[in-house]
């Protein structure tokens, strides 16, 4: 997801790799400057969301390999190496809170106004994001102690918890990748990718979260969005690709390479459109989200982790 976006800065700023600013005005070229430093200042940020993905795999770990129905000494085998690794990963969410609170907000003499104001909103996000993370970690580790135990009243105080800690992950990455998609002009492909990824974590939410009022009809709502909004964002990749043929060599080969990456992101678009049309046919069947998470939360998960790759 980073490297589309950091892709995108290079198409608009490949011109700033000139050496010499002698056809520009002074006004012209601290306006460069100031978009190079912007480019630096945000590969910063995308950076540490990038370290922190390793936590989002061990919370989706812990459900995808924990299994009721395995025997005592498996079970016991898979959650500790969960705990061993959410410990690890708590290690690194208190290490990244410190690096993005000691950031601060981007500032340019020849800046516009909107980079202060993005980059303020997207240190809060992050840190939120991070500190969510780090909640949700730290209940998995209570999770596993309480397992280990044979704790059963604890475990089911920290179930409740999980599933809500589920969701507001969840919730987080839709209001985040919602505050991102209302920067990306309509015109570009990534504002119709970015709203796909909303799309698939509604539909997420959907299905997996308790008292939903009509689950089935509301993760296909979902799905139809998810559908629309890959549809759409492929007629602006096509556009993109007519307009590629048309510029400089340095970035036309830079803006075919992220369409390239669009095509994949499209592509598993489908895969979630699909997988969130089968979980509605099965809530209007009378699967139980708990069941519903069972059988498509991995599979989902597996398409995020291929969306955080590209």
């Amino acid at each position: 997801m980073f490297k589309r976006w950091l892709m995108a800065l290079a198409v608009a700023f490949a011109s700033l790799s000139q050496p010499a600013y002698a056809d520009l005005s002074p006004s012209e070229a601290a306006e460069q400057d100031a978009h190079r430093a912007f480019a630096d200042w945000l590969t910063r940020v995308t950076n540490v969301l990038e370290r922190a993905s390793a936590a989002n795999e061990t919370f989706n770990d812990f459900f995808a390999n924990y299994n009721p129905q395995a025997s005592r000494a498996e079970q016991l085998a898979i959650i500790r190496r969960v705990r061993d690794h959410s410990v690890t990963a708590r290690a690194l969410m208190s290490q990244l809170q410190t690096e993005v609170g000691a950031m601060q907000p981007f500032s340019h003499p020849g800046g516009p106004p909107e980079y202060e104001l993005l980059s303020r909103s997207m240190l809060s996000d992050s840190a939120q994001y991070l500190s969510n993370m780090d909640g949700v970690l730290n209940l998995i580790v209570q999770t596993v102690d309480a397992i280990e135990r044979s704790d059963a009243p604890a475990l089911r105080r920290l179930a409740p918890r999980l599933v809500q800690s589920a969701g507001l992950l969840v919730q987080g990455q839709v209001v985040m990748l919602r505050a991102r998609q209302q920067i990306v002009p309509s015109s570009e492909s990534s504002h119709h990718s970015l709203g796909s990824m909303v799309a698939m974590y509604e539909g997420m939410y959907a299905m997996i979260m308790p008292n939903i009022a009509n689950r089935s009809e509301a993760i296909s709502a979902a799905a139809r969005s998810a559908e629309a909004w890959g549809r759409s964002g492929r007629v602006r990749l096509a556009e993109s690709r007519r307009q590629a043929a048309q510029m400089p060599e340095r970035e036309r080969q830079i803006l075919l390479r992220m369409c390239d990456i669009e095509d994949q992101f499209f592509a598993e678009n489908d895969r979630v459109v699909a997988l969130l049309m089968s979980a509605s046919r099965d809530a209007a069947n009378g699967v139980n989200e708990n069941e519903l998470n069972v059988r498509y939360t991995p599979q989902i998960s597996q398409v995020e982790t291929r969306y955080q790759q590209l």
